[in-house]
C-alpha cells in the first residue's frame, strides 16, 4: 500500500519543516503506521485498501465532530489520493494511499491506566457526538449493529450447551424488549475503547483518537467495546448532555443487550494473542459480562439481571 512507510514518513515531515532525524515510528497501530513528526505532528498510513478507505472516512468526519465540541486532535495535513494521482507523489516516494498528519495529543491512552476520573468526560464528549444532526458525511455507513439468535451458532459448532443457550437467548430477548430497536440512527465514534481514550499525565481526558470506524447506528452500541462497569461511570454524564430521556434502565439493558449479542457472536473467533484490547480473546467480552455480574452492580443494572432456577 505504501512505496516504504518510513521513507514516506521522511519524506512528508521534510514538507513540514522537519528534519528525517525527527521521524519516529509508534509501534502497535493494527489499521495505520503511526509516526512522530517532531514534537508535536503524528503521521498515519493505512496499513492496506481495506484501511485506506477508514482514513478516507476519518478525513471526513474529524472536522464535523470537532464542530460539534468533541475533542479530537485537529487535521494539520492529508491527502485523500493515491500518489498515482497526486502530482509528484510517487516520485517523492509517497504513499500509494491517502494519508494525514495530526496534532499530537500528550498523554497515555487507558488500556493500562487506572484514570477513572476520565469517564465522564468521556460520556460528556459522548453525548456531544450523539446530538450531531443526521447528515451525509463520506464514507460513513449505516450499521444496524446486531439481530437474530446468537446462541444458535456457539451451539451448533459445540461451544455453547443447549440449556444454557435458550437462558441467554431468553436474557437477551428479554432485555430487547425494555428498549427501541427501531430508534433513529446516532453518528457513532464506532471504536470506544480504551486504546483510544487519551488522558494526560494528571489522568484527565485528552481527547478521543481514531474515527476510522465511525458509522450512524444504535446509540447503545457505542458502548460495547468499554467494560461495563467502566458504561456505570459514563452514563451518567452522557445523558445530562445528550438530550434524550431514557425510561427507567432503557439505555442500560440496550448496552448490555449488545455486550451479550457480540459476545456470543465473537465466542467461535481464533484466538488472538498479544493484542492489547480486552475483547481481542473470544470470550472476553462475555467474562466481562461475568465480571460485571459477579460484582454486584448497581441499580438499574441489578434489576437486568436474569435469574436462572438450576433445578428446573
Amino acid at each position: 500500500m505504501t512505496l516504504d512507510p518510513a521513507s514516506t514518513a521522511r519524506a512528508i515531515a521534510v514538507e513540514h519543516g522537519i528534519e528525517p532525524t525527527g521521524v519516529t515510528e509508534i509501534s502497535g497501530g493494527v489499521a495505520n503506521y503511526v509516526f512522530r513528526l517532531g514534537p508535536r505532528l503524528v503521521l498515519r498510513l493505512p496499513r492496506s485498501a481495506a484501511f485506506a478507505e477508514d482514513l478516507r472516512k476519518e478525513i471526513a468526519v474529524i472536522p464535523v465532530v470537532r464542530d460539534a465540541g468533541v475533542r479530537t486532535p485537529a487535521i494539520v495535513a492529508q491527502s485523500m489520493l493515491g500518489a498515482a494521482e497526486r502530482r509528484g507523489g510517487a516520485a517523492r516516494g509517497q504513499a500509494d494511499s491517502p494519508y494525514v498528519v495530526m496534532e499530537r495529543v500528550e498523554g497515555n491512552d487507558l488500556v493500562e491506566h487506572n484514570a477513572t476520573g476520565a469517564w465522564a468526560e468521556v460520556g460528556r464528549e459522548i453525548g456531544l457526538l450523539h446530538r450531531i444532526e443526521p447528515q451525509e458525511i463520506k464514507g460513513v455507513p449505516v450499521d444496524a449493529g446486531a439481530d437474530g439468535r446468537p446462541v444458535d451458532g456457539p451451539v451448533e459448532q459445540g461451544y455453547l450447551d443447549a440449556r444454557t443457550a435458550e437462558w441467554l437467548a431468553g436474557w437477551i430477548e428479554e432485555l430487547g424488549e425494555r428498549f427501541d430497536r427501531e430508534a433513529p440512527a446516532v453518528l457513532l465514534h464506532g471504536d470506544l475503547a480504551p486504546q483510544n481514550i487519551m488522558v494526560d499525565d494528571a489522568g484527565r481526558f485528552a481527547a478521543l483518537i481514531d474515527w476510522g470506524d465511525a458509522a450512524w447506528g444504535p446509540r447503545a452500541m457505542e458502548f460495547a467495546k468499554l467494560r461495563l462497569e467502566d458504561v456505570v461511570r459514563v452514563l451518567p454524564a452522557y445523558k445530562d448532555v445528550v438530550g434524550v430521556r431514557f425510561a427507567p434502565g432503557e439505555l442500560e439493558a440496550a448496552v448490555l443487550w449488545f455486550h451479550l449479542q457480540w459476545g456470543l457472536s465473537n465466542l467461535m473467533g481464533p484466538p488472538r494473542p498479544g493484542e492489547r484490547h480486552w475483547t481481542a480473546p473470544p470470550a472476553g467480552r462475555l467474562m466481562g459480562v461475568l465480571r460485571f455480574v459477579a460484582s454486584g452492580p448497581p441499580e438499574p443494572w441489578d434489576k437486568l439481571i436474569k435469574k436462572v432456577d438450576l433445578w428446573v
